[in-house]
């Protein structure tokens, strides 16, 4: 089985593959909201939106939720 000395040093981990991703993912949407009208809406208000449930929240069980401070939120 290989170990992790065995593997190429010049590829990047999967993690920051998915970051990466990730970061691409959220600019793509920025910009037809954007044209929208929404451009004040930025990247940091996604990880709320990620986690509002339908018919609604508590603000502590969001900021839980978010991983945020409640003060955060």
């Amino acid at each position: 089985m290989a170990t992790s000395r065995d593997l190429p040093t010049d590829r990047l981990a999967i993690g920051q593959l998915l970051v990466r991703l990730l970061r691409e993912f959220r600019d793509e949407l920025a910009e037809p909201r954007a044209d929208a009208g929404f451009g004040d809406v930025r990247e940091p208000h996604f990880q709320i939106f990620g986690n509002i449930r339908m018919g609604g929240i508590r603000l502590t069980e969001l900021a839980g939720r978010a991983q945020l401070s409640l003060a955060a939120t």
